[in-house]
């Protein structure tokens, strides 16, 4: 031991005494030192090399964002948007909400906290509506890439991102202001803050558990169906160091913040408990009595897209528990795993089994980003797997050098498919693009409603309730100070409504003249979304074909 220790303190003795040797003999023979600039050229490399990841990070939600821009859509006549913008946009006036009967809509407060914040910072209008929605939809790019990072590397990341933001559900979750894109955006947050919390130790651990336990809670805010993902969550937490402590405080934080909600209700409503609003509205729904195999049929009652990624998820989901056995694959898989089994499977009664609630294929939404986070990382780590052996180390050694350059590609590979989606889009923008489509409606809607014209429906009347709590800006209708209540829909007969500035000049008779005259202003649908019949402001005439008719 002693022996081998002098050798290398000699070597290194000798090394050194070789250096400075060299060094003398650099100045002797009148060599010019290394400069500064090339002395801090290793400094410039690091800076480049921590870079990288912001820009990846930055291409990736800048190609999301420009894809869901792009392909914007106009306000659906669902109810459930609307209903919800409407809501927060009460929290401006004097309405007193503790006496009132509370919907489902009104208690996603993980969706209403970010809309009122929207409101408040960009106004009320309908240009705002898309905000809320869009943030949190382009924050889950960025989101599945560092988590597909530690799944399967940096190509799994951006594949797993790719996948995402080229998933055509993801349209609709970015335009529409529905609480899935809310709960998954809120769960992949948790999840990755849960990720920090595996990589440190001590009161830093403690503190990304607090963090990912709190944004989990408001993904419970935004909907109540984010605890499916809850029992595969706490499975990963459990399974990274089996410290049962780690779990008590994750789930105590949420039991705290239940409390605390539920005293909410408790103090400022009628309702004892979030849930009794809950069942006040869907619990009311008659629902169908389903045999076992009739559960399995929601994976098949879905449009392509769906279809796609959910079949061959199935498949990804055994390859990447197989290819990777980390915290991220452990975390991903357990948390999507038990949201589909919870929502295949839970139901109100066994014998005969009923439907605990009536399904929409957007409750698959909120598992998303975590299919496609699964599917990219399994196409990675076997495509992996199959070059490593055919390559070989020539192959690694390839591969190395060309990671170098992963930023580059990555910028370059963004810009490109952002460009091409425009020019393939850009003829039929001006059409079809939703952010124009509404300012012509609403530029309509508003012109309509200040002449005092009518606003009819023929279908259901939810159109216009989507127009007045979107499309019409609440000036029009409430003054600072009072309660905001949205102009009320009369029903004349049995397929057709009406709303107008001052309804009560408006009787059966006079009604039907201006319909007949073309001065009534039609809402309808068009597919899911809002349409105005006619396109174009009202004609002159009918403030004076209205005036005729009310003087008779």
């Amino acid at each position: 031991m002693t022996e081998t220790h002098s050798a290398s303190t000699t070597g290194e003795g000798a090394g050194v005494a070789s250096a400075e040797g060299d060094t003398a003999r650099a100045g002797s023979s009148g060599e010019v030192p290394a400069s500064p600039e090339r002395r801090r050229l290793p400094r410039v490399g690091e800076l480049l090399g921590y870079l990288e990841e912001p820009a990846i990070l930055i291409s990736l939600s800048g190609l999301f964002f420009a894809m869901l821009w792009i392909h914007l859509e106009p306000v659906e006549v669902a109810g459930d948007a609307f209903a919800k913008w409407n809501f927060v946009r009460m929290w401006f006036y004097a309405n007193d909400f503790s006496g009132e009967k509370w919907d489902h809509h009104m208690a996603r407060m993980g969706v209403h906290i970010p809309t009122y914040i929207a409101q408040w910072v960009f106004g009320r209008g309908h240009t705002t509506y898309y905000v809320p929605q869009l943030v949190f939809a382009v924050a889950q790019a960025p989101l599945v890439y560092v988590i597909g990072k530690r799944i399967g590397g940096r190509i799994a990341g951006v594949l797993a991102a790719l996948l995402l933001v080229y998933f055509d559900p993801m349209i609709r979750q970015g335009s529409q202001l529905l609480p899935e894109v809310f709960s998954a955006t809120y769960a992949l947050g948790a999840l990755y803050l849960l990720l920090r919390a595996t990589e440190t130790q001590g009161k830093r651990r403690t503190a990304w558990l607090v963090a990912s336990s709190v944004c989990f809670f408001f993904g419970y805010l935004a909907k109540e169906t984010t605890v499916f993902f809850l029992p595969g969550l706490l499975l990963a937490l459990w399974l990274d160091r089996k410290s049962f402590r780690d779990v008590v405080l994750y789930a105590g934080i949420l039991l705290a913040g239940f409390v605390l909600e539920s005293l909410a209700y408790l103090l400022f409503t009628h309702h004892p408990h979030r849930g009794d609003v809950i069942m006040g509205a869907h619990g009311q729904v008659p629902l169908p009595k389903v045999t076992f195999l009739q559960l399995f049929d929601r994976f098949i009652e879905l449009d392509t897209p769906w279809l796609t990624a959910i079949h061959f998820f199935f498949a990804a989901f055994v390859g990447t528990l197989v290819l990777s056995a980390g915290n991220a694959a452990r975390g991903t898989l357990a948390m999507v795993a038990s949201y589909l089994f919870l929502l295949t499977f839970l139901v109100k009664g066994i014998n005969p089994i009923q439907l605990w609630q009536r399904f929409l294929p957007r409750y698959f939404d909120p598992t998303a980003p975590f299919v496609q986070l699964v599917n990219g990382c399994f196409l990675v780590l076997a495509g992996r797997t199959l070059y490593r052996r055919w390559a070989g180390t020539r192959g690694a050694v390839l591969t190395a050098r060309a990671a170098r350059f992963g930023a580059v590609f990555v910028i370059a590979l963004c810009s490109l498919l952002g460009f091409a989606e425009y020019v393939e889009a850009r003829p039929k923008l001006e059409e079809t693009h939703g952010l124009r489509v509404n300012t012509r409606h609403a530029r309509v809607i508003e012109d309509t409603f200040v002449r005092n014209l009518p606003i009819i429906a023929r279908e259901r009347p939810k159109g216009i309730w989507g127009a007045f709590s979107v499309l019409l800006h609440d000036r029009h209708f409430t003054e600072p100070g009072e309660e905001l209540h949205r102009p009320k829909t009369h029903k004349v007969r049995r397929n057709l409504w009406y709303a107008a500035k001052h309804p009560e000049v408006y009787t059966p008779k006079v009604l039907d003249r201006m319909i007949e005259k073309g001065c009534a202003l039609r809402i309808h649908r068009r597919s899911r979304f809002l349409d105005v019949a006619p396109n174009d402001v009202l004609p002159a005439r009918c403030d004076a074909e209205l005036e005729r008719l009310l003087k008779r």
